[in-house]
């Protein structure tokens, strides 16, 4: 598959920022703290904070640890939070990820080759190693993602990406791997999957986007330049939202539009509203479930975008207190929890309701592909999701959802549609009402002829 770069490399657009009420809450706004877990020490003056990143997985949440821990945390009253097991690594355990009842640790230690643990987590509160790897010159795993039955890693201290089979998890083997052979770094920060397209954070040099429907021998579909570089990414329906870690108030988060995966265009960048008083580190991690963006930026904490129309976020609510957040994760509870690397594990309640986007209409101001459905938002969703289909011509429609038997269980339109942007909300249910359990969807879009179809990915 050859390879495409965009000449859109500079970041533009300009910035959102609220105006806050004169009674309105300088630390806070949408946002209330419901609980907190102290899982690690204060670190003294000079020294990193010791809490890493978290992941959440039913009535539990994980959370690493730089002294080589992973904490086991029982969340099913956040207000009473529990630690009910710990898991020990041989170095700092950096990143966490769940897929079912395993959970895979990338651990971190330059001066060793040591990169992973993997878990069985069927039981939170008595966790049982699977197996350990590692490879030579690896210098650890700094972020890693799960992909079908296969992990892929970033190092940072060893060039490129790694590809691991866990087919079989109590013996994993090294599958693939892949470097970039242009001008860019290959200094893999992160990665992040959805619908076999790879999005690629090289901290030196920009995003990359990898076509990975061949798991072991992923493929370069485009590149797009940054001059500060690339630490971690979000994507979600047609965008990706990435940003570069640290660099102050001034440090911005970046929409691009993907939906041309080999031609992905920078159209957007905005950041976060400074208070007038202080000066902080930067962003981190960006998370997004439910039409709204989570920002974890370290000692700003957490922010919060909503994503109505989502290439152009709009701040609306954050808190902010004296730690340093690491990463959010919305969860099915309804909350937020923070992993706050000074204090241990944080749960948040969101006041804000993201803007409304359920309502079908046409736009024809301007000319669309001829034929494209394009990826649903948000996806993973849980309440709802927005479809959108162009036509570069009036055409018959016909946009049906299937289950996975190939069963269809429900018709979203139907007849003739305007050549135009057409937009449609599915909440879930099938023809009649009936709510479908969580599971993955096939929506397709028939029009004269033509076809294509989408998974969803439904999250009770």
């Amino acid at each position: 598959m050859a390879a495409a770069t965009s000449g859109h490399a500079e970041t533009s657009g300009h910035v959102d920022f609220p105006t806050l009420a004169a009674d309105e809450d300088p630390d806070s706004l949408g946002v209330e703290r419901v609980g907190e877990i102290v899982l690690v020490p204060p670190p003294r003056e000079g020294e990193l904070p010791w809490g890493t990143d978290l992941y959440l997985t039913g009535d539990h949440a994980l959370m690493g640890d730089i002294r080589g821990i992973v904490h086991f945390v029982d969340i099913s009253d956040p207000a009473d939070m529990r630690k009910v097991a710990e898991v020990r690594t041989p170095g700092p355990a950096v990143d966490i990820k769940i897929a079912g009842d395993l959970a895979v640790v990338g651990v971190q230690q330059l001066d060793a080759d040591f990169g992973l643990l993997i878990l069985d987590i069927s039981d939170p509160e008595n966790p049982a190693e699977v197996s350990r790897f590692e490879e030579p010159n690896w210098g650890g795993v700094h972020n890693l993602f799960i992909h079908g039955d296969r992990l892929y890693l970033a190092h940072m201290h060893s060039p490129g990406l790694s590809i691991v089979d866990i087919s079989d998890p109590a013996a994993p083997v090294v599958s693939g791997s892949w470097r970039h052979e242009g001008g860019f770094s290959n200094l893999v920060h992160d990665i992040f999957i959805r619908d076999d397209v790879a999005v690629v954070s090289d901290y030196d040099s920009g995003l990359i986007l990898l076509d990975v429907t061949a798991p072991d021998a992923p493929a370069l579909l485009a590149e797009l330049p940054f001059p500060e570089g690339i630490h971690s990414a979000w994507a979600e329906g047609d965008y990706v939202y990435c940003n570069q870690e640290f660099g102050g108030w001034e440090r911005r988060l970046h929409v691009v539009d993907v939906s041309n995966p080999g031609q992905p265009e920078l159209i957007h960048s905005f950041g976060m509203q400074p208070p007038p008083h202080a000066e902080i580190l930067g962003p981190h991690n960006p998370w997004v479930r439910d039409g709204l963006l989570y920002w974890a930026c370290y000692d700003a904490g957490l922010r919060v975008f909503d994503l109505g129309d989502p290439a152009r976020p709009v701040e609306a609510g954050y808190h902010t207190y004296p730690g340093s957040a690491w990463s959010a994760q919305p969860h099915d509870d309804g909350l937020v929890y923070v992993a706050d690397g000074t204090v241990g594990l944080q749960a948040y309640r969101v006041t804000i309701a993201p803007t409304a986007t359920a309502v079908h209409h046409e736009q024809v101001d301007r000319r669309p592909p001829a034929f494209h459905l394009a990826r649903n938002y948000p996806n993973p969703f849980n309440h709802s999701t927005v479809i959108r289909l162009e036509l570069g011509a009036r055409a018959d429609v016909e946009l049906s959802v299937f289950n996975m038997g190939g069963q269809r269980v429900t018709a979203l339109a139907r007849g003739s549609h305007a050549a135009g942007s057409h937009f449609y909300v599915w909440d879930g249910r099938a023809t009649g009402g009936l709510e479908l359990a969580s599971g993955v969807y096939i929506c397709r879009l028939r029009a004269d002829g033509r076809e294509q179809a989408r998974r969803l990915l439904l999250l009770r």
